[in-house]
């Protein structure tokens, strides 16, 4: 996990950027506190292997693996959005 202050995340975003991409975490701080973490968009359970032949499986892939076998006739884009909406408390 990589740590940098708010100037540093900043000034070299892109950088950052690329190693969130790549599987990594940055924690950013500001006068000394954590004020947030930035990780990969997966889901995942830290007790499954992940090797390069069997990478993490994001949102879409799990929904879109999971289309026809779940209940509801709503698509998996309809799913997420919903899901993020409560996971975040946002009004519709």
């Amino acid at each position: 996990m990589n740590i940098a202050t708010d100037i540093e995340f900043k000034e070299n975003i892109d950088h950052y950027l690329k190693v969130i991409e790549n599987g990594g975490e940055i924690v950013v701080t500001k006068n000394g506190k954590n004020i947030g973490k930035f990780i990969p968009e997966t889901i995942y359970d830290e007790n499954i292997e992940v090797t390069p032949e069997k990478p993490r499986k994001n949102f879409e892939e799990i929904m879109q693996a999971l289309t026809g076998v779940l209940k509801s006739k709503e698509d998996y884009k309809t799913l997420k959005d919903r899901y993020l909406m409560e996971k975040y408390e946002l009004a519709d």
